[in-house]
């Protein structure tokens, strides 16, 4: 229904598909054979790890080592499913349970607490442990946690298990998305047909405008609607109108086009960063937003590391912010004034296949792009990390469809995998659970804040499995 990332990128040719399979590949081996990343995840809370040396009830060998805090030991259980129950000892409120697995041979898994009659509680499913795995929901209260897998390629061993009563963190994170130029009515301040709860669910909006540099002379030009109007004129007037309205302070940012080899090589180059920021301010904006896929080699990163930092300086006078679209990968060539320029990294934390064709998992949408961006040198609270509203055929990683399109049935709030009602066909989306845990950790870790592409590829934001409302839950849960 929204394949509207396509339009952006045009489509991602099968070859950087492939790229990014291989990049992920390196990665999964990486964490598999290494603890990367563990000691910088504990700064994640000042909470007691509840299950820190507790007794386990398992069919494995040396269950035990499962909650020892030693990341270079495992329990081996001793069959494909089975169950782990961690006894806590006395009743503890906790809120969040975080799983290690050596390989990646669980597909499905369950989390259960055992509540105050003496019965297993079901928490949550989800279908991938591997080497980190965040999971968040609303606080309970327990003696008991059973992790049940029920289906692995083989038999899993399991490296440790964690329980974090994680506490509220005091405001600042953002919700943002971006929003197709146009998308939003002209006259929706009149009452015409919308979704009004996006306005009250998004902190930000970065509205992909069509806007693109003309290298010749450094103008912007803008992309035209069929009744001869601004698309962005269009989408940017709603929005303000709808902050008044809501008594709610929105931030725009305007995605720009074009900001590659050929502008910043040409006599337009100065030119087009004054028409830049002329543009923020002709329609309200904040900031604006660069996505240049990709920049190739020594030269590309030292030209447009050289004009973010001409750009800041000029947004900085006018009080405009800068932000960049940015992949988790193949970025160390940035110039260290241009990391320091940068306001915020839209890090897009999807398009990283994994071993089953999930573009956006957890390992490989959130910890393994965020601690690249971390090691490049690029603080926590300039990262807004983003996230998939859309899902991939599992065999056939460049189609992207929308998590709103009907044809797909949702029958729970876990499912990370959605059945083509139609055809049989089998796509990968990141389920409402699974964005929660997303938005979690990311309050949790002290990013800046979290985005989605694209807002319309989301079903409704009244439906009960909307992925912003799953968001908005994890704020609300999660802050102050």
């Amino acid at each position: 229904m929204y394949n509207v990332r396509m339009k952006r990128a045009r489509y991602i040719l099968c070859g950087f598909a492939a790229a990014a399979i291989i990049v992920s590949l390196i990665f999964f081996a990486a964490y598999a054979g290494e603890n990367v990343g563990y000691t910088r995840e504990s700064v994640h809370t000042s909470a007691e790890n509840l299950a820190r040396g507790k007794r386990v009830e398992a069919a494995a060998r040396s269950p035990g080592l499962f909650t020892d805090g030693d990341y270079s030991t495992y329990i081996t259980m001793r069959a494909k499913t089975g169950s782990v129950v961690v006894d806590l000892g006395e009743p503890a409120v906790f809120n969040t349970v975080i799983l290690r697995e050596k390989g990646f041979n669980v597909k499905e898994f369950s989390v259960f607490y055992l509540d105050a009659e003496g019965e297993y509680r079901f928490l949550l499913r989800q279908d991938k442990i591997e080497d980190y795995r965040y999971l968040a929901f609303s606080p309970v209260t327990s003696s008991k946690l059973k992790i049940e897998i029920t289906d692995s390629i083989a038999i899993p061993r399991l490296i440790e298990c964690e329980a974090f009563n994680v506490p509220k963190k005091p405001g600042g994170f953002t919700a943002a998305g971006y929003l197709i130029s146009g998308r939003i009515p002209k006259n929706v301040i009149k009452g015409e047909p919308f979704d009004y709860g996006i306005f009250s669910g998004y902190d930000r909006f970065t509205v992909i405008s069509g806007v693109k540099m003309n290298p010749e002379d450094g103008t912007a030009v803008e992309r035209i609607s069929e009744n001869g109007e601004s698309e962005l004129k269009i989408t940017t007037d709603a929005i303000h109108a709808q902050s008044v309205l809501l008594n709610k302070r929105h931030e725009v940012f305007i995605t720009v086009s074009g900001v590659e080899t050929a502008l910043l090589k040409s006599k337009a180059r100065g030119a087009s960063i004054v028409n830049i920021a002329e543009l923020a301010e002709k329609y309200g904006a904040d900031g604006i937003d660069f996505n240049w896929e990709f920049p190739v080699g020594e030269e590309d990163f030292r030209l447009f590391s050289a004009y973010i930092t001409d750009v800041k300086a000029e947004f900085a006078a006018r009080n405009i912010k800068l932000s960049l679209a940015l992949y988790g990968w193949g970025q160390s060539l940035f110039g260290e004034e241009a990391r320091v320029a940068i306001d915020y990294v839209n890090l897009m934390g999807y398009d990283q296949y994994d071993q089953d064709g999930n573009g956006g998992s957890f390992l490989s949408g959130v910890l393994q792009p965020v601690n690249y961006f971390l090691d490049l040198g690029f603080p926590r609270e300039k990262i807004v990390l983003g996230m998939p509203f859309y899902g991939t055929p599992v065999n056939a990683v460049t189609r992207q469809i929308g998590f709103g399109n009907p044809v797909f049935r949702r029958e729970n709030y876990f499912d990370n995998r959605l059945i083509n009602g139609a055809t049989g066909e089998v796509c990968a989306f990141n389920s409402p659970q699974l964005i929660y845990d997303k938005t979690a950790y990311a309050i949790h870790s002290g990013l800046s804040g979290v985005f989605c592409w694209e807002i319309g590829a989301d079903v409704d934001s009244g439906n009960e499995y909307s992925l912003l409302k799953a968001i908005v839950r994890a704020k609300e849960e999660r802050m102050i």
